[in-house]
């Protein structure tokens, strides 16, 4: 032990690794510094690096029935180290060392790079709801999407943070291409309908097939405002036949995926079969996008509620009410403030004009009957 600290004070690293090892200890129950505190914690050391200290350790503890138990094999790297790259493991630069993904992920032989999303409407119904297009990024038009898709291994799933979930429009379809944009002067708000797709927006031709298990409640949970989620076994799919049509063929880099509209932050997690130029089918799965990166909330600078972190507004920007009670009604200080009406109420601070004086029968706020009547 005696050279373990030898080398630990001169600025080495501390190991104890021989057979006759080595501890130090106190005598149980005779010192409280031992004892763990209010934050449940012991100090065993103090130490000053400017490195990656990499720490293992066996600690022999008493419960408050004193029993001992042994912990072996402790560990321990800090500080905390965030290594950027990819880590999407079905991704061609999968990095196992990356701790945090840089967005630097491609699929197919570089050909696709990941998701991006566009604002296409701010606050369009006066809701507080967003128009986004979700999209999926390609280095070249050498390519075609044929198939999105989800099952219990590689689910995929559209949620939203809102409480009011995916604005859907009454008379709006679960596919882009479905929609027609004729009826958008009769019915403006279906031109902000949530919907999916492979490249066929509003008013193009549609070649999009889907298959889905028919006990997923996915489309219906959507379509009611809910979140799209499909993690079943049988799973589901939108998909063209491939070659038929260039709806799945890149234009812009993108190939159009889906449009939502939502007063919240979306997560995405999305599964995409491609073919490249030799027509061999690739996938990327587990492709996510949170959106969008603006922060959504109260962006009104003299509301009770203002956001100054917030860049998109999603409608919730309130008032103090004459209690002070930012977006209340009044009612927690609203009352008769009177001592001499017959429903005072003392804790009240602000009169609400119900004050009422007991009629002819002793009725609070009665109607004045006759007392003859009263019986």
């Amino acid at each position: 032990m005696d050279d373990a600290f030898a080398s630990f004070e001169a600025g080495g690293g501390f190991t104890l690794d021989a057979f006759v090892g080595g501890s130090f200890f106190l005598i149980p129950g005779v010192s409280a510094d031992a004892e763990a505190g209010g934050d449940g914690r012991v100090l065993i050391a103090q130490l000053t690096t400017d490195g990656v200290v990499n720490l293992t350790v066996n600690i022999q503890w008493d419960d408050a029935g004193s029993n001992t138990s042994n912990s072996e094999g402790l560990s321990i790297s800090f500080p905390f180290v965030a290594v950027s790259g990819c880590t999407n493991t079905s991704a061609d630069n999968y990095d196992p060392s990356a701790t945090e993904d840089d967005g630097s992920c491609t699929f197919g032989g570089g050909l696709l790079t990941g998701l991006s999303y566009e604002l296409v409407a701010a606050d369009p119904l006066g809701t507080g709801q967003n128009t986004y297009r979700l999209y999926a990024d390609f280095t070249s038009t050498d390519a075609e999407v044929t198939a999105v898709y989800g099952t219990d291994t590689t689910p995929w799933q559209m949620v939203s943070d809102a409480a009011d979930g995916f604005y859907n429009d009454a008379v709006g379809s679960d596919w882009g291409g479905a929609v027609n944009p004729a009826f958008f002067a009769a019915f403006p708000s279906l031109e902000y309908d949530s919907w999916f797709t492979i490249g066929a927006q509003p008013g193009d031709p549609d070649g999009l097939n889907n298959a889905f298990d028919a006990a997923l409640t996915s489309l219906a949970d959507f379509n009611s405002g809910g979140d799209f989620i499909v993690n079943t076994f049988i799973g589901g799919s939108i998909f063209v036949v491939p070659g038929a049509n260039t709806q799945g063929v890149p234009v812009g880099g993108r190939v159009l995926l889906g449009q939502f509209t939502t007063s919240g932050v979306v997560d995405a997690l999305v599964n995409i079969q491609f073919r490249n130029s030799a027509q061999i089918s690739q996938y990327a799965e587990g492709l996510t996008l949170t959106f969008p990166e603006e922060g959504v909330g109260c962006t009104d600078p003299t509301a009770c509620n203002y956001d100054p972190a917030a860049v998109l507004d999603n409608g919730s920007c309130a008032e103090d009410d004459v209690c002070g009670v930012c977006g209340g009604d009044g009612s927690t200080c609203s009352g008769c403030t009177d001592p001499t009406a017959c429903n005072y109420d003392a804790t009240a601070t602000v009169d609400d004009g119900s004050c009422a004086v007991d009629d002819e029968c002793g009725v609070c706020g009665g109607s004045g009957i006759p007392a003859g009547d009263c019986d």
